[in-house]
Formats: C-alpha cells, structure tokens, sequence
C-alpha cells in the first residue's frame, strides 16, 4: 500500500511538472510569438526601440553609448513575430541581444577570430580635411566610422587621421550647426570633406580663440563672445570698434564722452579709449597714453595672436575673419597683467588648403546728414544782446581806453559792449545809433552761418578687394582696401589703404609655415590747432557773429584784439612795418593745416611642426614697425604768423627788456615766412614666442587641449620734434638761425602779463624714446571626459620693466581654474525641449598695467641753463621716487553661466553672472615728506564688480520662404569701491562737482550726487538748500557766500546719492525679418538704471553771461523768476549781474533738481539686403547689395527735456549708406 502511494505521488509530481512546463512554454512562446507591424525610413534602433515596446510591452534595456556606433535602417513587416523582428533589426548591426523575460537585452556583437583576421587585413589607414562652406578649415569637428568606435576630431587646420578603417565603410562627419554628413570611404586613403551650415541656424562662430589658441565652443570653459564676419555686415563703418556695438554684450561705448563735432580735436580720437568690458577696473583715466599708446584701463585687443603689435583703428573689417570677446578670468588670465579689462582678440582672413581661385569684391558709399546746431535750445539772440546790454548799463563803467603800447584792456570784448561804451562813454555814435547797431545784432544767429560754410554733409567710400586660394599643400590670401572720408567739417578728412598677404605652406607632412605681411596708411588732415574754427560760440565767435555777408564774401571778426586797437595800430604805423592784425576766418582756415601721416608695417611669420600624434611645437616672431608723422603748417597769411611776427618786431614803444633802454624800431626777429612743425614718432615692436601645442583624442571618451609656451616682448619707440620759422612751401627754406636763450623786446611796452619782453619758442625739442621689455610664461589646458565633463586650468607670469624690482623678484603669477557640464549629454537627460543645455563656472586672476607710472625716477634735462647759467636736470611731480613694490592692479573674477537650446533651435542662448574684485589699486596718496615728496600714485584700494550677461537668439516665425529671427543682448553691471586709502572724497561739494579723481566707499564707482534743493527764495528769487537741516538762501552778497561754503564742508550725508552715472542695465533688440533672398533688420538698443547731470550748455549761469566774454545761456533762461510767486512754477533763480561770484550759479548747477534719469531706448539701425541669384552662366557668385539708416534717434527716454543722455555735444546724425559685394 505504500508502495502504491509512493508510486502515484510521483506520478502526480511528474505529470504536474509536465503540465507547468507545457503551460510556461506555452505561454512564453504565446508572448514572444507576438505580431509587430512596422514602416520606417532611416530610423535610427532608439526610436524603433519605444514602437516596438508599445506594440509587445517588452522592455529594452541598453546604453546610449551602445547605439553611438549604429546605423540607421529601413524596415518594413506586417504581423511579423517579435523574434524575426529583432533579428532583422539587429541582422547588419555591431549589436545582439538576449531575451530576460519581458526585456530585450541589447549588448555588443563579438567578432569571431576570422572576422577580427579579416578585419585587420582588410584595414587601411584613413586621412582627410573637412572645410566650411567658405572653405576655411573646421577645427573640433567629429569624425566617426559608421557602426564602429572608432572617432577622431579634427585639428587647427581642419585635419583627421584614422587608423584601422574599413575601407567599405562610412564616415560620418559632424559639427554642431552644420548638416551631419555621411560619406563612403570607398576604399579611399584621403577623403577632403565640405560641410554645409544648417537651415535655419543662427550664424554663430563655433569656434572661440584665446589668441593663443583655437578652442571648439563647446569645450571651452571660460566667457567667451564670438562675433563673426557676417554679423559684422550690420554696419559700414570702416573701424572695427564701432561695428561692434548692438552685436555684442556686456560692451559699453560711453557716446557720452565722444564728441561727434569733426573740429573738435578729440572726435578723432580711438573708440577703444572710452571702451568698457563688464565695467571700469581701474581709478586711473584712459586719455593719456605712454609714447606706445598704451592706456590705463584700455581694453587688450590681439590680432592674429599677438598683443596689440598695431593699434585696431588701422584694421579693415573686411580683413577679418572673427572677433572674440574674452570677458572672465578662464578666457583671458593667460594675458596676465594686462587682461582685467576684457581682451578683444582678431582673427584675420586666411587662404585655404584645396581651394579654388576665388575674388572677393565690396564697396560701401555712407553719407551723414550735417550736425543740428540747434540741438542744443539756447535763449533768443534778443534776450542774449538785451541781457548784455543790462550788464554793462548795471555795471556802468567804461572799457579802458585804446593803447597800443600797453595791452591792458585790449583783448577782445563782446561786440555789445562796445557798441555801448562808443556810445555812452566815448561820444563816438548816438544812442539811436547804438540801439539800431543792437537791433542788427538781434537778427544775426552764427549758428546758421557755421551751418553753411563751416559744417558739411560727412562722407565715407569703402572699397576692398581680395584675392584667395589654395592648392594640397599651399594657400594665400591678397587683399586690399581703401577708405576716403569727408568729416562733417571743413579742412577735415581722412584716407586709408590697408595691403595684405597672408600664405601658409605645408613642404612635408608634419610641418606648417604660415606668414602674413600688412600694410597700412593713414593719412589725417585737419585744421591748424591756432587757425581752428570750433563750431562753438569763444571769444572770437559770439552767438550773434557772423562770418560771411549776403553774397557769401567772407567777414572780418576780432581776434586776441580789440577792433579800435587795430584801427589806431594801423593809423599809427603806416608804412607796412606791420602785417595785418585783421582776421577773417573762413579764408583764415586755409592758411595752414595739421597733417599727420600713419605708416605701418606688420611681419607676422609662425612654423608648426607635428612631433607626435597630437603634439606639435610652435614658433612665432611678430615684428611690427612704424612711423608717424605730425606735421603742421601756419602760412605767413595766417592770422597766428602774423600775430607772431609782429609781436617779436620792434616798435616805438619797445625797450630792451633787461635795460628798460629803447630799441631800434622795426626790426623784425622772427623771419618772414610760415612755421612748419614736425614731429616724427617711430616705433619698432617685436614679440618672439615658443610654443607646445597638445590636441589629442583616445577611447572616444577622452579629449584633451593644452599649451604651454613663454614670450619675449619688446616695445620701442622715439619721437623727435622739430621746427622751423620763415619757412617757404615753395622753396622749402626756413631760418632758424634765431636767439631763444635770451629775453628780446617786443612790439609792446607791456603785454597782457605787463611784460616788456619774451623768448623765441625753439621749435626743436629733441628726442623722447621709452623702452618696455617683459617676460612671460604661461600653460593653459583643458580636458574633457565623455564630452560632457570639462575640466580647464591656467597660469601666467610676467615680468616687464614697467613693474618694480620688487614685484619682478617676487612676482605675482595670473591663475585660473574653470569646469563645464553638458547636462544634455548626460544618460538621465532625455529633456527634447531642450536638447542643448551646458553648465560652466570659472574663477582666477588678470592684471593691469598702468604704463603711466614709473617704478623708477625719470630724470628730465632741462633746455635752458639755471640761474646760475649751468646745465641741469630735474625730476618732475610724481615721477622723482622709486617704488620697487609697484606692481599691476590685480583682479580676481568668478563666473558662472547656462548654455541652452530648445527644440529645433527655436530658442537659444546663454546667461552669466560674474563677481570680481580688484585689488592693488593705483591712486594718488600723500606720502610721508622726509622723502622729499608730498604725493605718489602707488597700489591702494579696492573695487567689487558684478553684473549678469544675457543673450537669446530665436527663430519666431518660419513659413515657406519667409523667416523672422530676434536677437536679445542684455547686461547688468555694478562697479563700487571697497575700500580705498586715498583719492577719497570726504566732503559735500567735492563728490557733487567731481564724478572722476575723487571717490567715496560704499558707492558706485561712476556716480552722482546732488545738493538738496529748497526751491527759490519768494523774495528775491535765489537758489535755496539746506545747511545742518535748516533752510538757508545761496544768495550773491557775504551770507549766501557763507552758507554756501557751509553746504560744500558739509559731509556726504547732507547730499543727495541718485547712484550711477554710467549705465546699469543695456544691450540691444534685433528683429530679423527674410523673405528668400531679401532680409530687412532694426536694431533697438537700450541704456538703463543711470543718472546725468543736465547740460551746463542748457542751463543758465548769470557770472558766465555777464562776463567779457559772455555765454549764451539755455533756453530756460526765459523760465527765470522775475516777481514774486514765479517760484511755484520754476527752479529757475533770477538774473544777477555778478560775474566774479560762481557760488550761486554752481549751487544751482549741481542741486539735485538738475540731475536726471538716463534711461532711454533708441533705434539705432536698419539694415536691407539682397542677395541676387546668379544664372548658371554667371561669373559673379554670391552678388549683395545692401542699404543702412543708421542713427534714426530716441524713441523713449526717461527724462521730460528732449535731452539725449548719450550726447557729448550734439546727437550724432542720421547716416545712409548703400554697398555692394560679390565673389567671383
């Protein structure tokens, strides 16, 4: 019986077990026998990964890095089961997999030992150049062979080299904003590749350059800006820095220190001087340059890797290939102790290698409208005379008597004074004479007439023309271009040719020449400084002058002189002893003429040799030389010769000014003839650098960029002045056989210092040279793991003969340390709204260099003997000390930013914010006087800087053959000072009347104050303030004189802080609008968050129009109170006639009530164009022609006046320009 039940247990146990099994395989074949419809083209496995999941619910399990290295396929079954469907998906792929229940296992395929055998004897080794559109070499770009692990990027020059290859397989080549493409090797040993961009991709420069290096964008850890040549198309103007403004951010221009009147001898000044990069890092001003023209605080600019070897303005737009904006720490530290204040680094045009003979063409014609003297709302020429004519009734007292012997009272007067003294004191004319000669003077406005002889329409032609191509083993670039521009006025003008030759030749595989050879010529001509029409009402130009008739005939205006001076000289002196004291300026601006001529030459010339796989060592040598010219001419004709001459020639009332005896009368000693000055400046620089350079790529994981390398550097330069008296154009003689050690008479027995005698100017001041050498080392590298991770460091030291001994002893070496995160490429980011999304954060040091200070004493030999009639030499102010410890500013930088995309890059950009510090400040301090010395500008004090930078580029619209793109640019930025050990400004009306030189802690490094207003007194109509919390009357009498003092002593917190003064929020909107060939485009640009003190030109100061030579006053000089119950409606005090007491009117100009907010938004430009579509037959390709308003005005700002806050002295004008460019 037990034996029975054993046996039927294990019966039941067998056949349960059968029937599970059966059951289990049933079902397991149920599941995997299920039926899978597909139809796809060229679909990649991931997606037919997720069909096939939801169609069966099995899961897939794999790696992104797995599917890297497949293809994409066509696959099209009806009902087919899962397992066929798997192998044929799997069939042609470096991929298998196994089945884990309900998951698809995905792994790689094995090769057999045949097949690796195969494989290996089959290989070839593989090479190749992959280019752009353009044919200039693609550095970073990804080649890959298809299915395959194996992958390479492409060097500076566009170069790959694979090993091992399939010579059946493909290549697939690709780079971030152009096309993938894929290739068949087709048994081929060099493949040259010509990638084409992306539709619909904003035109963007992938790649960012350090000067030094060439780093793909995506690599790069550090902020960088990079600006291509097509964006550069925006604007015809022929100097690079003007193009760059509405393109870039974090780029302040400051307009409001650019005089745009031509005359002004600072109009012509460099764009660069006033640039700021992320705010101001430095105390010091940038309007002085050393002898090499470096300035203080001046932005770095490097072309074509070498730190400035020629100033910018001399570069051709259409000469460069890209701009890059190097703005924190990671991207510029390795320039050291000149970077902190932004580099901006050149990259020129270059040839490229396996390209076709090609000619560029462009010309571009800009035409400004003349300057709106009127801009400036001025009172009535009536209220003006009227208002002199109260003056001198008031003051009641006669002009001094006309004297040709003692200048005492000779200089020149307003025209309305005189006319009132001939008739008041003198008896010379009625006084209906008088008024009617008044009543005449009313009608005049000299604006009008600098307006139609003196401004003209500004004018600019542009032309370029460039020649490139190349063969395997050599390329070159010709070009040339010419600028010719008309300022906007008279004797005003300029022109310019640039010549380049670039060429680079490889003679054998691992070794690169590269040279480039530019010439430039500037040539300037402007009027002569004395001979100078300024457009601005002086002491020779009143506002009611007039400086021609009805008939256009140039009129006579006193200069230097009273009118009956000149009368009675010439009834004196009848003889022709004299040349004429008589002045006419519009034939006086031709007599001579400032000409300055601009020559230089720049040899550029580098050799590359590849020592290993990835390794290649560089040498370059950079020397640049060049010549200025400064000359200027004052013709005998011209009133200052004139003048001259006269005043050296003896008269009747001359005395021998060491005897007091009388001299010969009528003896010239300054010679006939004009003066013709020179000065000649010549420099030579020369930069020798050697450099490792490391490019390597292994696993298809791991890349890394690094450099290390050291520069010599020498800067010189000479200047030598020279002049000559009597000079004859014609004949080219001069005399200078003249006496200036000794004090000879002059033509009067007292000038206006009441001298009876003076020295002759030696025009020939003799040599200046300076001589700057430094010393660099530095390494930079970068790694990047998995192309996400990206690890970046630096280091710089200089040393340079600009610093103190100390300092180069010791030295101070520039750091920086950086990383960047590709969150996008991460395994668990599957975000497809934004598939381009990167995280990067730097930190370290750059320094600047004020070339200004001297570390050592700078001893000046004097022209002149002593007193004790011995040669000596002196030490001038703040140059006698030695500072063995000074050493550059030095600025600390942390930066942080997000890269981002979305989907079809609808929408991209990048935000930064950044923190800096500056410490080691250069300011002026007090020093202790046993040193011999009171004062040093030495290292004290510290700034802190922040701010965020913003950009956005989106593609709004698309529809058919119509596109609208936008471009935002924003930056916020604050400067204040920390901490600071001089240059401190402790007292009330030292912080209101001085926005530079002085400075306070805690506030804003540019920033303005206020005194704190209290309306007008009812009584009287004067200026009211507060004085320790009590009102009190700044009135023209000893109280208003003492309570004013009181407000000026009085401390920080009894004005008004308003805050900045230079603007805190800016950038710049662009819309975008194409419809196939043609493009339209505005530019909005906009400045916020700041304050400005109102124009002194629009306000009014009674002691400047009651002076002898008075002032036209703004317009609100008719808003001034005049009776009682006026101060409800204006802040406009009453007319005094005081002229010697300023105390009211700078009360007045400083109060709070005449500072006003900044903010504004103008359309700065709009842009056309046209790209023409050639015929097949065509030779042209590419044919443009384009058109630009620029300067269309404000369309809102802040403040109520009509005031533009970006006005230095008048807006600048509305230009047009039209061009044309093609290729051939």
């Amino acid at each position: 019986m037990y034996k029975t039940y054993t046996y039927k247990l294990l019966f039941m146990m067998r056949l349960t077990t059968v029937i599970l099994i059966a059951t289990i395989m049933q079902v397991s074949a149920a599941g995997f026998a299920q039926k899978i419809t597909l139809s796809e083209k060229k679909a990649n496995l991931k997606s037919l990964f997720k069909e096939i999941r939801r169609q069966s619910q099995y899961n897939f399990l794999y790696t992104d890095a797995l599917l890297a290295s497949t293809k994409p396929i066509d696959i099209k079954v009806n009902n087919m089961e899962l397992k066929e469907v798997l192998d044929l998906i799997f069939r042609d792929q470096p991929l298998t997999y196994t089945v884990d229940e309900k998951t698809v296992v995905v792994s790689a395929r094995k090769q057999s030992l045949m097949d690796k055998i195969s494989e290996y004897l089959r290989a070839i080794d593989l090479s190749g150049q992959v280019h752009n559109e353009l044919g200039y070499p693609m550095l970073g770009a990804i080649v890959r062979v298809e299915g395959t692990k194996k992958a390479t990027s492409t060097d500076v020059e566009g170069r790959f080299f694979l090993k091992d290859v399939d010579p059946q397989g493909r290549l697939i080549i690709s780079y971030v904003g152009y096309r993938t493409d894929t290739i068949a090797i087709a048994g081929k040993t060099r493949i040259n590749v010509k990638m084409d961009p992306q539709l619909n991709q904003i035109q963007e420069v992938r790649i960012v350059s350090t000067g030094y290096q060439d780093l793909p964008r995506e690599r790069a850890t550090g902020s960088f800006e990079s600006i291509s040549k097509v964006q550069l198309l925006h604007s015809t103007d022929p100097n690079l820095i003007r193009r760059l403004e509405g393109i870039t951010t974090s780029m302040d221009f400051r307009n409001d220190l650019r005089p745009i009147n031509s005359s002004n001898p600072n109009a012509q000044r460099s764009p660069l001087v006033n640039l700021t990069i992320r705010g101001k890092n430095t105390l010091n001003e940038n309007e002085n340059a050393d002898l090499n023209g470096n300035f203080s605080g001046q932005v770095l600019v490097v072309i074509d890797g070498i730190a400035s070897p020629y100033s910018i303005d001399k570069v051709n737009p259409n000469d460069v290939e890209s701009v890059t904006i190097l703005k924190d720490a990671a991207a510029a530290s390795i320039w050291g102790s000149r970077a902190a204040n932004g580099v901006i680094v050149i990259k020129t045009k270059k040839g490229g290698y396996n390209s076709k003979l090609r000619v560029s063409l462009s010309s571009n014609l800009n035409v400004t409208e003349k300057i709106d003297l009127f801009y400036n709302k001025t009172m009535r020429i009536g209220d003006f005379v009227e208002a002199q004519k109260l003056q001198f009734l008031n003051a009641n007292k006669a002009l001094p008597a006309v004297s040709i012997s003692s200048l005492y009272g000779q200089e020149t007067v307003s025209p309305v004074a005189e006319i009132l003294d001939a008739w008041k004191f003198k008896g010379l004319s009625t006084e209906q004479e008088a008024m009617a000669q008044l009543e005449a003077l009313k009608n005049n406005d000299i604006r009008r007439d600098y307006t139609k002889y003196f401004l003209r329409n500004a004018m600019t032609q542009s032309h370029a023309l460039a020649v490139d191509g190349g063969s395997e083993k050599f390329n070159y670039r010709i070009s040339g271009g010419y600028d010719k521009s008309i300022n906007n006025t008279r004797n005003s003008g300029l022109d310019r040719i640039v010549l380049t030759y670039s060429a680079s030749a490889r003679p054998i595989k691992k070794l690169e020449f590269q040279g480039n050879i530019s010439y430039n010529e500037q040539n300037n001509e402007e009027q002569a400084e004395e001979n100078r029409i300024s457009g601005v009402a002086n002491s020779t130009f009143f506002p009611y002058s007039r400086l021609a008739d009805e008939q256009g005939k140039p009129l006579e205006l006193t200069k230097t002189y009273r009118p009956g001076f000149i009368d009675l000289f010439e009834s004196t002196y009848t003889g022709g002893q004299f040349l004429s004291w008589r002045y006419k300026p519009l034939e006086d601006i031709n007599e001579g003429y400032n000409k300055l001529k601009s020559q230089n030459l720049n040899l550029n010339f580098s050799s590359t040799y590849q020592l290993l796989d990835g390794l290649s060592l560089q040498a370059t040598y950079n020397y640049n030389t060049g010549r200025n010219e400064d000359n200027s001419l004052y013709r005998q004709n011209s009133f200052y010769m004139r003048n001259l001459i006269n005043y050296f020639t003896t008269s009747l009332a001359s005395t021998d000014p060491r005897t007091g005896n009388p001299v010969t009368p009528y003896v010239r000693q300054i010679p006939l003839g004009g003066q013709y000055t020179t000065g000649l400046t010549k420099s030579n620089n020369q930069t020798l650098r050697g450099q490792l350079n490391l490019n390597k790529s292994w696993n298809e994981k791991h890349e890394i960029s690094a450099i290390a390398g050291i520069d010599l550097a020498q800067n010189y330069s000479i200047l030598k002045t020279d002049g000559y008296y009597g000079y004859n154009e014609s004949t080219l003689r001069s005399d200078n056989k003249l006496d200036y050690k000794t004090m000879i008479p002059i033509v009067f027995a007292e000038d206006f210092s009441g001298y009876n005698g003076e020295y002759i100017a030696n025009l020939s001041r003799g040599f200046l040279d300076n001589k700057v050498r430094t010393f660099s080392w530095y390494a930079n590298a970068a790694y990047t793991f998995n192309r996400r991770y990206t690890f970046s460091a630096s280091v710089r030291k200089d040393l340079s003969s600009e610093f103190g001994r100390g300092t180069n002893q010791k030295g101070t070496p520039y750091y920086s340390i950086g990383g960047s995160w590709n969150i996008a490429a991460e395994p668990f980011y599957h975000s497809e709204l934004f598939p381009v999304l990167t995280f990067r954060s730097t930190f370290g040091y750059n320094g600047n260099v004020n070339p200004s200070i001297l570390a050592r004493p700078l001893i000046t030999y004097s022209d002149v003997n002593g007193d004790n009639d011995l040669p000596y030499a002196f030490t001038s102010y703040g140059t006698g000390i030695s500072n063995s410890k000074l050493r550059p500013e030095k600025t600390g930088i942390w930066n942080v930013g997000l890269d981002f995309g979305l989907k079809g890059n609808r929408l991209s950009g990048s935000l930064q914010y950044y923190n800096k510090k500056t410490t080691d400040l250069l300011a002026n301090g007090e020093l202790d006087p046993s040193t011999g010395y009171t004062n040093i500008t030495y290292n004290t004090g510290n700034l802190r800087g922040y701010g965020i930078d913003l950009s956005l580029n989106s593609l709004n619209v698309q529809s058919g053959l119509f596109k609208w793109n936008s471009n935002v640019l924003f930056s916020y930025n604050k400067v204040k000072v920390t901490k600071l050990y001089a240059a401190t400004a402790s007292l009330a009306g030292s912080v209101v009347s001085n926005s530079s030189g002085s400075y306070n802690e805690g506030y804003d490094l540019s920033r303005v104050f206020g005194y704190k207003w209290s309306g007008l007194d009812p009584k009287t109509g004067d200026p009211r303030g507060y004085l320790d919390g009590a009102i009190v009357t700044i009135a023209d009498n000893a109280e208003g004189n003492a309570a004013y003092q009181g407000i000026q002593n009085g401390p920080l917190t009894s004005v008004k802080y308003f805050g900045s003064a230079v603007p805190v929020y800016y950038g710049a909107i662009r819309n975008t609008f194409s419809y196939g060939n043609f493009s339209v485009s505005a530019n909005l640009m906009y400045k916020l968050g700041y304050y400005f003190r109102r124009p002194t030109s629009q306000m009014v100061n009674y002691s400047q129009l009651n002076s002898n030579i008075p002032l036209i006053q703004g317009i609100e000089y008719q808003d001034r109170w005049q009776k009682p119950g006026d101060e409800l409606h204006t802040n406009v005090p009453s007319a005094i006639f005081t002229s010697s007491n300023q105390n009211r009117d700078n009360f007045y100009r400083y109060a709070e009530i005449n500072v006003l907010k900044g903010d504004h938004i103008r359309l700065q430009e709009l842009n056309f164009s046209y790209t023409i579509k050639p015929g097949k037959s065509w030779f042209i390709k590419n044919p443009r022609i384009s058109a630009n308003v620029n300067n269309l005005g404000i369309i809102w700002k802040a403040n109520d006046q009509g005031i533009d806050p970006e006005v230095f002295d008048y807006p600048s004008p509305r230009s047009y320009s039209f061009g044309f460019s093609a290729n051939f």
